[in-house]
Parts: C-alpha cells; structure tokens; sequence
C-alpha cells in the first residue's frame, strides 16, 4: 500500500509539472509566477526605487501592497494604459518633434513595457521579456502610476521623491518628456 500512494504522489507531482516545464519563463511576472518581487535587483536602480516606494507607503503618500495576481496583472495594464496617456498629453503640450523609445519595468511585479513616442502618437506594448537593448529604462511601479493618474502626486513629486527613475538617458530627452506636464 505505501508504495502504490509513493507511485501515486510521484505521477501526481509530474503530472503538475509539465504545464509548468511547458510554459517556461519568456513572460515570467510576479503576475504570472514569478515571486523574485522587487528586490531581485532585475535592473540598476530597481532597489533604490523600491526603497523609496517602501518609504513612501509608510509615509502614507502611496496605498499598502497587495499580492499579485491576474486581477492586478488587469489592473497594471489599465494604469500603463493611462500613463501612455499622460505621455501623449506632455508630448501635445512640449511640442515633441523628435522620436523616442524607452522601457518601462513596473518592479514590484518584474512586468517589463515598451514605448514609442514619435511626432504623431504614442505607442506601447505590454508584458515584454526585457528592456530595449541601449534604450532609457523608466524604473517604478503600477501604484505610482495610478497615483500620478489620481493627481495626489505629479511627476516631478515622484521623481524627486525617488518614487520614479529614469536610467540610460544621457540626452535628457525621456526625463523631460516625463516632467513636460508639469513644468
């Protein structure tokens, strides 16, 4: 009888197995099974950001941390989709001519995004592997972006709070884009 429930339990656990062999890792997110969360250093930058995220929930100015899980996986896609908004409205009132690409890691969750902001719109795609290669990487998380959104803090608050990183950006060109709104 123990080794019928030994054969058992080992069929069991590979039978669990293969769709986690299957799915593999090439959109690993703390939305999608990744646990590293934001201290996995998944870029320069990253823990410094989290520190201040960390002392900024302290402080009140930013609402608790909460698991992640497909319904905040939702919910950050939904904040990543108002921030391109907010790029396209400082784009509009800075008179943007030139064409931009960055990444945006959202590091609570390793959630890795790509933006384009060229003369005539502003692109996005969601829920990439990594950064772009040589590009500004814009380090934060999808609750400072719903909190820009909700106005109870601007940009330049976030940034100077360390709430916000711009990394890889020797022209200035993606900072000020940032900040164009609220200059």
């Amino acid at each position: 009888m123990f080794s019928t429930a030994r054969w058992n339990f080992r069929r069991l656990t590979l039978l669990l197995s293969v769709p986690l062999m299957a799915s593999g890792h090439a959109h690993a997110c703390g939305y999608h099974g990744d646990i590293r969360g934001a201290f996995s250093g998944l870029y320069p930058g990253s823990i410094t950001v989290a520190a201040a995220i960390a002392d900024a929930r302290e402080r009140k100015l930013l609402p608790p941390a909460r698991a992640q899980n497909s319904l905040t996986f939702r919910r950050a896609l939904d904040d990543l989709k108002t921030f391109r908004a907010m790029l396209a409205d400082a784009k509009a009132s800075d008179g943007q001519k030139q064409s931009l690409d960055f990444s945006l890691v959202l590091i609570s969750s390793g959630l890795w995004n790509h933006f384009r902001v060229d003369p005539s719109n502003v692109w996005a795609k969601y829920h990439m592997k990594s950064p772009n290669a040589g590009k500004p990487v814009v380090i934060t998380d999808a609750t400072v972006l719903r909190v820009l959104a909700s106005g109870r803090l601007d940009m330049s608050q976030a940034m100077r709070l360390g709430l916000i990183s711009v990394r890889n950006d020797p022209s200035g060109d993606v900072t000020s884009l940032l900040l164009a709104r609220h200059s």
